[in-house]
């Protein structure tokens, strides 16, 4: 009897031991699906998407990808005049930005293509580049965009400008999906002048998720 009821439970456990294995296994997937963290992050930001150059499913891919590991934005000062750096997309029959990216393969090569861009023009041209993307209808399919959207905003909210913070303070609102919102808070908290519209959402917002995000950065904000 204790033979047959060992037999009884072995196809069970088997069967939950793979079941688990399974579950493992997609969790795995869908965190290499999402870009790496900046190192450069702020300690303590457990959402903060500061993406490195040429980061995509899976890592780094392709050529181009491995030239840019690594990689971060070097964006001109305001009135600086600086040129185009070597290598960067400088050919005006290329196309706008946007055009570019949508010639690229994957995430990761349009990651690429991005922070070339974002090197090679002024802080201006990089701001008035950056704020049309967030809007923009991006390619690739519905999760790729999005990442892609994530990282526009987290290169955007590294420029120090107000018009930066109307920016994040836009993706901040209740129309716009919570990953754009949580990681806008993250992005606001050192800024001292969105403090109000960053309390508004911590008092009322509809998603306690959001809420106490809000309330996370009010905590951090100068």
């Amino acid at each position: 009897m204790k033979v047959v009821t060992f037999r009884r439970w072995l196809l069970p456990a088997s069967g939950l031991s793979l079941a688990l294995a399974g579950v493992v296994y997609l969790c795995a997937l869908e965190v290499s699906e999402w870009p790496a963290a900046d190192p450069g992050a702020a300690q303590g930001s457990p959402t903060l998407a500061c993406l490195d150059a040429g980061a995509g499913p899976g890592g780094p891919q392709g050529p181009a990808a491995a030239r840019a590991r690594g990689a971060r934005i070097r964006v001109a000062a305001p009135g600086s005049g600086a040129g185009r750096a070597a290598g960067a997309h400088t050919d005006p029959a290329q196309g706008d930005l946007l055009t570019q990216l949508r010639h690229g393969a994957d995430l990761a090569d349009r990651l690429v293509i991005l922070d070339d861009h974002l090197r090679s023009v002024s802080f201006d041209q990089a701001l008035d580049d950056l704020e049309r993307l967030v809007e923009a209808g991006l390619p690739g399919g519905f999760s790729e965009a999005e990442q892609l959207r994530l990282a526009v905003i987290s290169r955007l909210g590294r420029l120090d400008d107000p018009r930066v913070e109307r920016a994040l303070v836009d993706r901040i609102q209740p129309r716009i999906p919570r990953p754009q919102r949580l990681l806008a808070l993250e992005l606001l908290a050192p800024r001292y002048a969105a403090r109000g519209a960053i309390h508004a959402v911590a008092e009322h917002d509809a998603d306690p998720v959001v809420r106490e995000k809000a309330r996370w950065a009010l905590r951090k904000t100068r």
